[in-house]
């Protein structure tokens, strides 16, 4: 028999996540919506994560299971499942830490068939400690509710938790996108929103209906510097001299150019990053300090291989 396409794909890619993929599928398979697929993609785990996810894409046959033989990084991880899921109308990254509410799916999937101009939809987020107990209630989202693009761009801008990945997202906005749908990069989920809000508003439901974990190993906590963020987000850069901040501001600038935006709207978004090169001009100028050192290093790493030769 034909497989159906499901109205929502729920993209799942993970790595060593054993520890709370089941609770994420259960709270996926216990959502009030059910017209979904569930695509997991295992990135080389070492743990148990490829049991997991075999033994539940047996049971339900929404949910299929792909894994790949080596760590490709976790960027890559990401944009493939995205291409793996069906030709379905909405898409969602769903890390393999977190849940949801029951409700959540129908409610963010309501708002979207609702508001043809809304390109995603989230709820507000609450943060939970490793066994699901609250730590805080907190609006984690960007105001990409406004109603102009320059304002939305401005908003978004500096937006560090960039929460809005894994809203309910219009796939043909996604489609809209330059591949691979995320860069390998650091930032590269704020260019994406970026881009994203530069085509079409933000709705973020007034509940907190996602629950985020928190924990002491989760990437976020584990590497402090946009150099250490880029080597792990895209390991085929680790030994190279990396400009993230410079890169990160180059596809801010990149982003006006890509969206069809009135002429006035698109200078307003140029006007907002002279604003951004002033709040970060420090960290820029640090970007290259620590380019400086590490071609340094490279050089003597060089030099000491060439006379012990």
């Amino acid at each position: 028999m034909q497989r159906m396409t499901p109205r929502i794909s729920i993209g799942i890619p993970v790595y060593n996540g054993a520890k709370y993929l089941p609770e994420a599928l259960e709270s996926v398979l216990a959502q009030t919506y059910q017209d979904f697929e569930i695509v997991i993609c295992d990135n080389g785990s070492t743990d148990q994560t490829k049991e997991i996810g075999e033994r539940y894409a047996q049971k339900d046959p929404r949910i299929r299971f792909y894994r790949n033989e080596t760590n490709v990084g976790p960027l890559r991880n990401f944009n493939r499942v995205f291409e793996l899921s069906s030709d379905s109308t909405y898409f969602k990254f769903a890390p393999h830490d977190d849940t949801y509410a029951p409700e959540y799916l129908e409610r963010c999937i309501a708002v979207l068939d609702e508001h043809p101009d809304v390109i995603l939809c989230n709820s507000r987020i609450r943060i939970v400690d490793p066994r699901g107990n609250t730590i805080k209630e907190n609006d984690l989202s960007v105001n990409g509710d406004l109603p102009h693009p320059s304002e939305r761009f401005l908003a978004i801008l500096n937006n560090a938790k960039c929460f809005e990945l894994f809203a309910v997202i219009r796939r043909k906005a996604l489609l809209q996108m330059p591949p691979p749908l995320l860069h390998y990069y650091a930032h590269a989920d704020g260019i994406l929103i970026t881009r994203l809000g530069l085509l079409g508003r933000f709705h973020t439901i007034d509940e907190p209906l996602y629950f985020n974990r928190d924990y002491k190993e989760r990437s976020g906590n584990t590497y402090k510097t946009y150099q250490e963020y880029t080597y792990f987000l895209d390991p085929l850069q680790r030994g190279h001299i990396v400009f993230p901040r410079w890169r990160m501001g180059r596809e801010f600038v990149r982003s006006i150019g890509l969206v069809p935006l009135p002429f006035k709207e698109r200078l307003r978004c140029y006007g907002h990053m002279c604003r951004w090169v002033k709040w970060y001009w420090t960290s820029l100028a640090w970007n290259l300090v620590v380019a400086a050192r590490t071609a340094a290093q490279l050089l003597a790493t060089a030099a000491a291989r060439v006379i012990k030769h």
